[in-house]
């Protein structure tokens, strides 16, 4: 990934650039090219590769745009809103909508001349048409991304309550983006000559090479912790229904003396914890704070010696009580040291793209394609969906609670090979099914 340095558009060398033009090599829009032959001799990453330009706006020189942004997040965020329609946004919902609004702000500013960028440009439709093109044609976004984009300007669109013909207009633009992203070929075949799939066997492979890399770190200790740590990760997402980035990335860890069936985080409800028994016999994860909390409320996952996640429990008590300690050396915030998982600084990951770019790393050292904690749901859901038989609706329905999600939405948007009428898991528990795999 390479950093522009002639950036004249931006203004004087001397100030501070509003704009930071990143140019990264990103596979090829699947729209715009055909799947790769199997028997081709040419590397799949190699013909898919192209350049983009990545714009990073930085809001913080602009005082007026940055009260701006945190006027809108609040509007989306907080519990009750008498001038908003409908429930409250998700924290990582609001986060993706302004960054997304950064971007068209840098492009507004770089390419159009916005000398002075604010929040209400979004309702300049002669503007937003211009960036839609800058991303189809230059960026070479899918149909599936200017969606998103154009999901983010309806967003502020109403927190600036835009005229209806205008958020009309964008509405049109929304469904157009919508049907084209349908119409595509999201099969995990596709993904694969993209790069961005890997099977979930492959995945349990690759958490295999990691224990190994973990088990045959050698005499460093920071090595060795940061090994453990990989590990712990993996074993977390392949031992149960991969979650979301935000669940893991800000799980924080405790001990407790009691009852863990109805252990309760009374002072810290919106919270994702990690609570350990004393004697090491169990331990509970609680996840509060996730996407659809508000929809599945919290989840209770039981960790027993006695059982099937024991592997799981003893992995997360070796890693807490010996490992982690190791990491916190470097960790000069006080306030963050009750966080699980922990970067090379000692600190939490602070950003879900800070998370996915580790997940990625250990993928793509392990099996040579970066893939995000996502694409494991992805994974995990079609290679339950694409066994002998269908699956039972129990199970399904174990499975999406687990993932926090209803059946119908699992199966719309993590099964990527619809149409296979098969499941070698009629009639077993969730539990039976992870620990056969």
């Amino acid at each position: 990934m390479q950093q522009s340095t002639d950036n004249p558009s931006v203004g004087d060398a001397a100030e501070p650039q509003a704009v930071t033009i990143i140019t990264e090599v990103a596979p090829q829009a699947a729209e715009s090219r055909p799947l790769q032959p199997a028997n081709s001799a040419t590397p799949a990453a190699a013909c898919m590769s192209r350049k983009r330009e990545v714009l990073l706006f930085d809001a913080s020189l602009f005082p007026s745009l940055t009260a701006q942004l945190s006027a809108m997040k609040k509007y989306f965020e907080e519990p009750l809103s008498t001038s908003r329609r409908g429930e409250r946004l998700a924290e990582s919902t609001v986060a993706t909508t302004e960054r997304r609004i950064l971007t068209f702000l840098g492009f507004a500013k770089l390419h159009a001349g916005a000398s002075n960028p604010e929040l209400r440009l979004v309702s300049d439709l002669v503007l937003v048409k211009r960036f839609f093109h800058y991303l189809e044609n230059e960026r070479q976004s899918s149909s599936g991304n200017q969606f998103v984009y154009c999901l983010s300007f309806l967003r502020a669109m109403r927190y600036l309550k835009s005229d209806s013909d205008t958020i009309k207009t964008v509405q049109q633009w929304c469904r157009t983006y919508q049907k084209a992203y349908e119409r595509k070929d999201r099969s995990w075949q596709r993904l694969e000559a993209e790069g961005k799939w890997l099977a979930w066997d492959a995945v349990l492979e690759v958490l295999k090479q990691q224990r190994e890399l973990y088990e045959s770190s050698g005499p460093c200790e920071l090595t060795r912790v940061q090994e453990s740590q990989k590990y712990t990760v993996l074993l977390l997402y392949c031992s149960i229904p991969p979650a979301r980035s935000k669940e893991y990335r800000e799980l924080r860890v405790t001990f407790s003396r009691q009852n863990l069936a109805t252990w309760d985080p009374v002072a810290n409800a919106a919270s994702n914890w990690l609570v350990v028994q004393n004697d090491h016999s169990r331990a509970l994860l609680y996840l509060s704070a996730h996407k659809t909390s508000r929809k599945t409320g919290p989840n209770r996952i039981q960790l027993n010696s006695t059982d099937s996640t024991k592997v799981v429990l003893d992995q997360l008590v070796d890693f807490v009580c010996r490992d982690r300690d190791v990491l916190l050396r470097g960790n000069a915030r006080p306030d963050t040291t009750d966080w699980l998982f922990l970067n090379s600084r000692g600190e939490p990951f602070g950003t879900s793209d800070s998370w996915t770019k580790y997940i990625q790393s250990i993928f793509k050292q392990l099996a040579n394609v970066a893939i995000s904690s996502n694409a494991l749901r992805s994974s995990f859901v079609t290679d339950l969906l694409t066994s002998r038989n269908r699956p039972s609706d129990d199970l399904l329905a174990e499975v999406a609670f687990a993932m926090r999600h209803s059946s119908r939405e699992q199966s719309r948007t993590y099964d990527q090979c619809r149409g296979h009428p098969e499941d070698r898991y009629q009639g077993r528990s969730l539990q039976d099914v992870l620990t056969q795999r």
